[in-house]
């Protein structure tokens, strides 16, 4: 697939509302990350894990640019696979870097939900 434009996220809005609200509610929704210990479960677990994540960027600076991706529809469930540039700034000091990120969601009330998401920093062989 072609690579799209960066998408800056909303200044202003807090960052964890507007990932929480993609997410299903109940504790078999799950996140995961890289490594031991990179296992969330519930919104409640999931809020905690971002708020650790995004405490030290600043509100609005996050933007991505997704070079690949993949996904499919089946009935109410929905897969995607994507590699992504991240750019982000803290203390106005720009950091760059690519993350892996699967997902799995499920169509709720006519609305699509993140029920599994996985995502991985990609870390360099050199």
């Amino acid at each position: 697939m072609s690579e799209q434009a960066p998408r800056t996220y909303y200044p202003g809005q807090p960052t964890t509302i507007l990932l929480l609200s993609v997410y299903a509610d109940g504790l078999n929704t799950v996140m995961m990350g890289t490594g031991p210990g990179g296992r969330w479960e519930g919104k409640d677990e999931i809020k905690a894990a971002y708020g650790q994540i995004v405490r030290d960027f600043d509100t609005g600076s996050l933007s991505h640019s997704c070079y690949w991706k993949d996904g499919g529809v089946n009935g109410n469930m929905a897969w995607l696979a994507a590699m992504c540039k991240m750019a982000d700034t803290s203390n106005k000091k720009k950091r760059e870097s690519e993350l892996n990120v699967s997902a799995v969601f499920e169509k709720l009330n006519d609305k699509w939900y993140v029920r599994s998401m996985h995502y991985s920093n990609v870390i360099s062989g050199k």
